[in-house]
């Protein structure tokens, strides 16, 4: 994973633990985006707060249009690419 993607699944994780109210510890890179209780609201949520967190802006047209079967990290890694 690359550093990008490392500093954007630290606070992917931190977010999905709020958004969900998951027990950060519980959550996983593997754990695939819809079975952790993501929506597509909660998406929504996830990515405007990642934003804010990270001081960034994504570009969502790079972003898989089936982000619910991603697994966190590469939900990260996407939006790793995805920075403008």
């Amino acid at each position: 994973m690359t550093p990008d993607g490392q500093r954007m699944l630290a606070t992917l994780l931190d977010i999905v633990a709020d958004v969900t109210e998951v027990e950060r510890a519980d959550l996983r890179p593997n754990d695939v985006v819809s079975q952790v209780g993501i929506d597509s609201l909660g998406i929504s949520q996830v990515l405007v707060e990642a934003e804010i967190a990270l001081a960034v802006e994504f570009d969502y047209d790079q972003l898989p249009n089936d982000w619910s079967e991603l697994t966190l990290e590469e939900l990260a890694e996407a939006l790793a690419r995805s920075i403008l």
